[in-house]
């Protein structure tokens, strides 16, 4: 090939279509403009993506609430149909007149069978049948049971609190009892003593020391076995009885009508 000397043929140069090409490229660029140009448009192609994204999204809705608002409906006409009585212009109904049946009556010789057709009980739901009754009936007896289980807990919890009471109440009453025993008795000695009485029962019991051998238990069936209650009511009758004295009133009366017409009475509540 390289022998011959023939030269290779070469296609011609093409012909300028446009002839600001070439100044084009001569020109310069700015970089700063043809970014900024490239971000706009971005934006306008992601607003306009946003756009058509919502009115998808509007027509879905749309579409869903037709359906739903159509099954309403659809509903509501069965509903309204299954609900009229059967009218007298249907040719079931004309039958049923020809073989002797009056609207208004019951069906059968003795005219006292049943007067309405059995309702229809029509299931939107995929359930078998007595399935939702069944679930129906455990989750009113579940909450039958709930109700009986709150209600005894909130029983539990009311005798509970009125227990409490009581005993703070009949603890608060023995405590005061206490003292106004301690109060009585010694007022009693003192009073007991002034008209030469050396002994009784309901003064203050005397201290017994480590060293002395006399018991300081108190026997079963004994006066100071009683509570302090009722040894307070047989303390304060002896003051009153014999010395003409009230504790709650904090005096001695001259004498017994004294007494009783200044004194309320016996006890600390009607002081």
């Amino acid at each position: 090939m390289h022998g011959t000397g023939k030269k290779l043929w070469l296609p011609p140069q093409a012909t300028v279509l446009d002839p600001d090409r070439d100044k084009r490229r001569e020109a310069p660029v700015e970089e700063g403009s043809s970014q900024a140009e490239e971000e706009d448009d971005l934006d306008k192609l992601l607003e306009q993506y946003e756009r058509q994204a919502e009115a998808d999204k509007a027509k879905v809705l749309s579409a869903k609430e037709e359906k739903s608002l159509a099954q309403m409906g659809m509903a509501e006409l069965r509903e309204n149909a299954l609900a009229k009585p059967l009218s007298a212009q249907t040719k079931g109904f004309q039958l049923l007149a020809k073989m002797g049946y009056k609207e208004g009556e019951g069906i059968g010789k003795s005219v006292k069978g049943r007067v309405a057709p059995i309702a229809v009980d029509l299931k939107s739901g995929r359930t078998g049948l007595g399935v939702d009754e069944g679930r129906k009936r455990q989750r009113e007896a579940a909450k039958l049971v709930k109700e009986a289980q709150d209600a005894k807990r909130r029983r539990g919890i009311e005798d509970l609190r009125s227990d409490y009471i009581t005993k703070q109440a009949a603890s608060f009453a023995d405590r005061q009892a206490e003292r106004h025993l301690a109060q009585a008795r010694k007022v009693c000695e003192t009073l007991d003593r002034r008209k030469g009485i050396t002994e009784n029962v309901m003064w203050p019991v005397e201290p017994v020391s480590d060293g002395d051998e006399k018991e300081d238990e108190v026997k079963e069936g004994s006066w100071e076995s009683l509570p302090a209650a009722g040894k307070l009511s047989d303390v304060l009758t002896c003051l009153r009885m014999r010395h003409f004295y009230c504790l709650f009133c904090g005096c001695q009366y001259e004498s017994r009508d004294a007494m009783e017409e200044s004194c309320p009475g016996a006890t600390e509540d009607v002081h």
